[in-house]
């Protein structure tokens, strides 16, 4: 920030250092304000021990700090000579620790304190100098920089600065600094002036800062002699745990000042004796903490400077805390990392306990968030000082630092997000529902507003989107555009959100996301590829590469990795997930039994009315088909064998014909059809949805003469509907409140429809009378989706988080209901889709629970993070151009 001169005081006639502000940068605010900071803080220390100011000049443009001059070598000086004796280390160390704690007593933190920046004149007096990058406790906003000799630069949070070899742990990973950071350099200072070479030295600044967050110290280097009580102080100074470490650098100076007053009582000492083995020892994790750890502090340092840092790259693997798994298989993304690559958050599960898990990466243990159970899909906000995820039907945040998360948006659908991206620090772009694309909306709480159709601009985009991640300068979002029947089909695309316009970048790819070291990256057959992209312009500007094999991904595309702004990529090692369930009994006391566990999918089990049969839907190649097992035989029949997707069915109450949901290729979205007789042919369709309408069965009124069914409307609200089997066929609406509905199940006993409807602003389950109106009855409280009525209509489950919900329902008029009770808890299948139908149903007597579980799938416990990966990339010899 300057450089230094002796000058002449010609008024005072005295020698004096001149620290010049050059002319280029005496025009920089902010230089300026640094240097005067600097003043500042001097004029604010007066001590023996420490350089004085003697006031600060400006002249033809340049600007000057007037100081002490100090006649005499540097410590660094003298050090290259060899060690000092104990006597003279003892002396100067005393009045290292005097001047330090004379700074941090004034509320100072000198943060590069080095044998460079102490002076020992002829009399054996030590002056601390260079104040140039010292930090006020009072002040963490100050802009500051280093010395001219600092090897890494800037203190802005969470970037480095100070002078490898000296610096402390969590200085050298740009974590927060305090009066312990400059312990840990006297620590180094002292132990160079003893053995004659430095605590932590290596061939390059990446090797130095390795040994830094690595290696102890050599003790043996120390030489023969060393008092106990001395190396027992060094331990304490050097510990890398700041928590561990000499807390105040006051208790340093009166444990030397008691040594010096010893030996000068006893001339022998104490020899020393031999060193513990374990000082020698590092724990387990610490080569792969600290090749992680300097790699995130020399890569911010080198994009702070305007360049990739030239380190080499680094890998670290997360361990998981004890007990504690990643959930995959869920369909949801597990991890992110926040803006500056300092800090990793996974979805854990912890004995069927899933919560946010944070890490710092310079400590090796990841914290529990309170509050954050049932999480999904976390992602970082803009400044990295909060988490967002799911919970159910809302978008949370959580301060890292803790505490209670608060609920900023109002979701449209429980269980169908695929992700979402800030585009400001209060806006948001998410994608909720299947059939609704994209929505943006405020993060300070209310119902999301609805984007314009733009979804739909090109005729041919019918799928969902997902998993959007904006450009920087929030004008352009990534997603995915879910086409074709497996992850590799989809394609990246790019929405301009000044004109709407949606452009496709890559064919066949999923889960998009940027890196500010100038690339794309996107998953494609398990491994993970980057294109060379101008952010600007959203275009790529070279060939794709493939970047890293085996990173998982889920059935629908979601890809299990980060990336952060800084070159910092974070991923889950594995194969790609395939769907795999498994149908099983529950009954009352949570007990399970499988039903039939073959290794395919299954969704919407429907009993048939005589409890002999089971409808289910199951995919077929490439399409879903609608299959029915007979429990008695164990035989399976396929119900569906024409092209095109037919899922959801629905039992006729006498249980000769099915009520599916089918689309066939020509047409625009599914609509309603039936089977009819005992071979249950196919009869499409029923009726046609209309373009941009979805249609999907829910159930029969106990007489057959009405089909209720759930209506999706592209970029609206879904609607409960009931169509006549018989006749016009004219839908007739069932709650046409404004609200969200789905999931009508007739009642087997009276005039009376349980559904889903978010009209209070979370999905909750009612019951109205139909076909006569009346008003809605609230059933569930605390939220609730996918109603099932017992076959004798006395009881009515719901689902609620993991718990199945009952409530018992008497009188033969208007519902009269108890208070919600949990059957059991366990994590079984959710509806897909939004849950749109119930995705169990219940025994004829009332006593089990036909469930949807997911395989267990070996579930890791290591999180690959790689430190610097285009630089990882080049050394493999992959071809991405910077």
């Amino acid at each position: 920030m300057g450089e230094v001169y002796r000058a002449r005081d010609t008024r005072l006639h005295r020698d004096v250092a001149l620290k010049v502000l050059p002319k280029e940068f005496a025009q920089d605010p902010e230089r300026v304000a640094r240097l005067t900071r600097e003043a500042r803080l001097l004029a604010s220390l007066s001590h023996p021990n420490i350089s004085a100011i003697h006031g600060i000049e400006e002249q033809d443009g340049e600007i000057a700090l007037v100081l002490e001059f100090v006649e005499g070598p540097t410590l660094a000086e003298r050090f290259a000579s060899g060690p000092l004796p104990l006597a003279t280390a003892l002396s100067v160390a005393q009045q290292v620790a005097e001047a330090i704690e004379a700074a941090h007593a004034r509320g100072v933190i000198h943060r590069d304190l080095k044998p460079a920046n102490l002076k020992l004149t002829a009399d054996g007096q030590v002056k601390v100098l260079d104040f140039g990058i010292a930090k006020a406790l009072a002040d963490d906003s100050a802009l500051q920089t280093p010395s001219a000799t600092a090897s890494l630069a800037t203190t802005r949070s969470g970037i480095v600065i100070g002078t490898p070899g000296y610096m402390s742990p969590e200085q050298t990973t740009g974590g927060t600094v305090d009066r312990r950071t400059d312990v840990w350099a006297f620590g180094c200072v002292l132990f160079e002036a003893l053995a004659g070479r430095r605590a932590f030295d290596g061939a390059t600044v990446s090797d130095t800062l390795v040994r830094v967050l690595e290696h102890e110290p050599e003790w043996d280097a120390l030489p023969q002699g060393t008092p106990d009580a001395l190396e027992r102080l060094l331990s304490r100074c050097l510990r890398k745990d700041a928590r561990q470490r000499l807390q105040d650098i006051g208790d340093a100076r009166i444990e030397i000042e008691e040594l010096r007053m010893t030996r000068e009582g006893s001339a022998a000492g104490r020899a020393r004796s031999p060193r513990p083995a374990r000082r020698r020892l590092a724990l387990p994790w610490a080569f792969s903490a600290a090749i992680g750890i300097v790699a995130v502090a020399l890569f911010a340092w080198g994009l702070r400077r305007g360049s990739v840092a030239p380190v080499t790259p680094a890998h670290l693997i997360v361990e998981l805390p004890p007990a504690v798994t990643l959930p995959l298989n869920t369909e949801h993304p597990v991890l992110a990392l926040s803006p500056d690559g300092t800090r990793l958050v996974f979805v854990g599960d912890e004995r069927g306990t899933r919560r946010l898990y944070v890490r710092d990466l310079a400590d090796p243990v990841a914290r529990p968030m309170a509050g954050t159970e049932d999480a999904v899909d976390p992602f970082f906000s803009p400044d990295g000082a909060s988490i967002a995820f799911f919970s159910g039907p809302m978008i949370k945040k959580v301060a890292v630092v803790g505490g209670a998360p608060l609920a900023i948006h109002a979701a449209t659908e429980a269980s169908v997000n695929r992700g979402a991206t800030w585009i400001t620090s209060d806006s948001l772009i998410y994608a909720a529902s299947p059939n609704s694309g994209l929505s943006q909306g405020s993060t300070v709480g209310g119902q999301p507003r609805g984007m314009d159709d733009w979804r739909y601009i090109t005729a041919e985009i019918k799928a969902p989107y997902a998993w959007p991640s904006a450009l920087p300068g929030g004008r352009n979002v990534l997603f995915t555009d879910i086409v074709g029947d497996t992850p590799d089909q989809s394609r990246v695309n790019v929405l301009s959100l000044g004109d709407k316009g949606v452009r496709t970048l890559v064919s066949g790819g999923t889960s998009a996301r940027y890196s500010a070291t100038g690339h794309l990256l996107f998953a494609r057959g398990g491994a993970l590829y980057a294109v060379p992209f101008d952010a600007q312009r959203a275009q790529a500007i070279g060939p794709e590469s493939k970047a890293l094999d085996g990173i998982v991904v889920e059935p629908n595309g979601a890809a299990q990795y980060a990336v952060s702004a800084n070159g910092t990529l974070a991923y889950v090692g594995g194969p790609p997930v395939a769907r795999q369930h498994e149908l099983v009994w529950v009954d009352r006391a949570g007990r399970a039994v499988t039903l039939r566990d073959d290794g395919r999918e299954y969704s919407f089990p429907r009993l048939s009315p005589a409890g002999t049969e089971l409808a289910f839907t199951r995919p077929t190649g490439s399409n879903d088909d609608v299959w029915i097992l007979d429990l008695r035989r164990g035989s399976l029949q396929r119900v569906t064998t024409a092209s095109g997707e037919d899922f959801e069915p629905v039992w006729h109450p006498d249980g000769t014909r099915l009520a599916i949901s089918s689309e066939r290729e020509d047409e625009e979205g599914p609509g309603l059809a039936w089977t009819n007789g005992p071979d249950f042919r196919l009869e499409f369709p029923l009726r046609t949805p209309g373009i941009g309408n979805w249609e999907f069965p829910t159930s029969w009124s106990p007489d057959g003469k009405w089909l209720a069914f759930t209506r999706d409307r592209v970029g609206a609200a879904s609607d409960v509907e009931m169509l006549p089997t018989s006749g016009a066929r004219t839908p007739v609406p069932f709650a046409a409140d404004g609200a969200s509905e789905k999931g009508a199940m007739f009642s087997p006993r009276t005039p009376h429809v349980a559904y889903v409807s978010n009209v209070s602003g979370r999905e909750e389950v009612y019951v109205r009378p139909f076909p006569d109106p009346g008003p809605a009855v609230p059933i569930s409280t605390n939220g609730g989706i996918e109603p099932v009525w017992s076959r004798d209509g006395r009881e009515l489950f719901y689902r609620q988080g993991d718990a199945l919900k009952s409530v018992k329902l008497t009188g033969s008029g208007m519902v009269e209901r108890g208070a919600p009770t949990t059957v059991f808890e366990g994590r079984y299948d959710r509806a897909p889709y939004g849950g749109r139908s119930a995705n169990y149903d219940v025994s004829l007597d009332g006593q089990r629970f036909l469930m949807v579980r997911r395989k267990n799938l070996a579930q890791p416990t290591t999180i690959h993070v790689v430190f610097n990966w285009p630089e990882a990339l080049l050394m493999r010899g992959a071809r991405v151009r910077q």
